[in-house]
């Protein structure tokens, strides 16, 4: 928990706490350049022409860390622990390079993200979070908002909490309420003192852990061998882009449609999409004598392991998630791991021509919606479990051990080495990608009404119109790294994908992101007529 620190005077306030175990997981994953960091990028029009000054910037980005103290926290080592520690000073005035003003053409902004990507890291423990605000000559009726976190303050949830608060702020010309440091700090707590207790005594809340830790270690014994995407040895520096897809609106609204009619979440069945594309682009690699017949068998015969990051705020607290903490900016999320079936394959795979087999014939419509109840079923065992949080100590551990271990090969060896992302705790496993589901990620858009006045009969002089065109979510990956995501914007569908050029090849990721839109489309986004007959055997 936090507490005064030793420096702390009754007119200069500091508080520290030391960090707890994902977020010291990060913090380590974090030295090798930026590794994990979160990059949000929003562009932001202004519907009557008037955009905020840069003194407005200034002042919204000051009054939204007194909401979000994190974002001026910095990390140093107290008592031979990485802690954070927060000035109450820090809080009242901008550091330096924590607002930065840029001013390029709005065709150079991905440009310069890469750049940021590529260059030395902007960020530092002194320095946990910061904001661009890029102008564009060209257009001055836009510009864009790129927000810069480092992981272990801040997750998906998180981002977007950021993202609307400082445009609220920033569109409306109120500030936000002064409310004591010391509050504010209490609904930040490291994850684990989160954990509802029910009245359980240490001892019994050390065993909790214990068998926790030993479930994850039992579970993680069971996965062998796995399958993945060709790849090399990542390299260093790591070199992180993104790419993105999106399906129209009405597709997407037919495509939830039928989710919601078949009984499934549409996070289950993106996992199920995304192993599909991947069985598609290994059969075009395959036919194109790009795999070999050996690795070609090999990889029928093996199963695909996916991991998938979990936000855990509902499981935490009841009374710190009534009482905002879903809100909050803080990292409160855990990585799972599920098991796929064997790729679908046609058994009429043909011998000649270039193209896998059409989607009917790789997996069935009713097969598919088996797929996706099952891996429903396997969801959902893993949520229900009595120990589930206790189990998410596992995960941590084994990314706190692998991001030691490669910090520590760094320092004998004076530079960065490559390594995989996500190996799987030192065991002969192979984790095919990351995915995840966002949800509904929503701003205010050009269509959306103008917000009421905050004060009745006026609206304040210093308020401004402002809308989201558009966002992207770029991540500094680690090594090796590849992850697809979905979310909804703006009533649409998209989908994205991060990973590391040094290992992936950008163009056969791009065909599988291609891929994925269209398996979306066929098995969920089209009217079949046919009825849905009921599997009766293999998946």
């Amino acid at each position: 928990m936090w507490r005064a620190a030793p420096e702390s005077r009754l007119n200069h306030p500091v508080f520290v706490r030391p960090l707890g175990l994902t977020e010291l997981a990060f913090y380590w994953t974090a030295t090798r350049r930026g590794s994990s960091d979160i990059y949000t990028s929003l562009e932001v029009g202004a519907t009557d022409n008037s955009l905020p000054s840069d003194a407005k910037f200034t002042e919204t980005w000051c009054s939204i860390r007194r909401r979000f103290p994190l974002l001026a926290a910095q990390v140093r080592v107290v008592d031979r622990k990485e802690c954070f520690v927060v000035q109450e000073s820090y809080l009242s005035h901008v550091r330096a390079g924590e607002v930065t003003f840029v001013t390029i053409a709005s065709s150079e902004v991905q440009s310069f993200i890469h750049d940021l990507l590529d260059g030395s890291r902007p960020l530092s423990d002194e320095l946990l979070a910061r904001v661009y605000i890029i102008r564009h000559p060209d257009c001055s009726n836009k510009l864009h908002i790129l927000f810069v976190a480092a992981h272990m303050i801040t997750d998906h949830k998180s981002s977007v909490a950021l993202a609307r608060v400082f445009l609220d702020v920033l569109s409306s010309g109120c500030d936000l309420p002064h409310l004591p440091l010391a509050d504010r700090l209490a609904m930040v707590p490291a994850r684990e003192v989160l954990w509802p207790r029910n009245g359980m005594t240490a001892a019994r809340r050390h065993w909790r852990k214990a068998i926790g830790f030993a479930i994850f270690s039992v579970r993680l014994s069971k996965f062998r061998g796995g399958n993945s995407f060709p790849r090399k040895e990542p390299a260093a520096p790591v070199r992180s882009r993104m790419l993105a897809t999106a399906i129209p609106p009405d597709i997407s609204k037919t495509i939830r449609a039928t989710c919601r009619a078949q009984g499934i979440t549409f996070g289950n069945a993106f996992s199920i999409l995304t192993h599909i594309a991947m069985s598609r682009v290994r059969h075009r690699l395959y036919l194109r004598g790009l795999i070999s017949e050996e690795e070609w068998r090999y990889c029928r015969t093996q199963p695909t392991y996916i991991n998938s990051p979990l936000d855990l705020r509902s499981y935490l607290d009841p009374v710190w998630y009534r009482n905002g903490g879903g809100g909050e900016l803080l990292l409160s999320s855990s990585s799972l791991r599920f098991s796929l079936p064997f790729m679908p394959i046609s058994p009429q795979t043909p011998l000649n021509g270039s193209e896998p087999p059409p989607f009917r014939d790789m997996l069935s419509l009713a097969r598919f919606h088996l797929r996706c109840k099952v891996m429903q079923s396997q969801a959902q065992k893993l949520f229900r479990h009595p120990l589930f949080l206790e189990t998410t100590i596992g995960s941590s551990l084994a990314l706190l051990e692998q991001a030691k271990s490669a910090a520590g090969r760094d320092a004998e060896s004076g530079q960065e080495l490559g390594c995989r992302a996500y190996s799987s705790s030192g065991g002969p496993v192979v984790a095919a990608y990351i995915v995840t589901n966002l949800g509904v990620v929503s701003f205010p858009t050009p269509s959306t009404p103008t917000p009421t006045p905050t004060r009745i009969g006026h609206r304040p002089s210093s308020a401004y119109c402002l809308h989201v065109n558009d966002r992207q979510t770029y991540l500094q990956c680690r090594p090796g790294e590849l992850y697809i995501a979905s979310s909804i914007f703006q009533e649409q569908l998209t989908m994205s994908v991060r990973f590391d050029t040094t290992a992936y090849d950008g163009e056969m990721v791009r065909e599988w992101l291609e891929e994925v839109k269209a398996a979306c489309i066929w098995y969920l986004g089209c009217a079949h007529s046919e009825a849905l007959p009921t599997p009766q055997s293999r998946l």
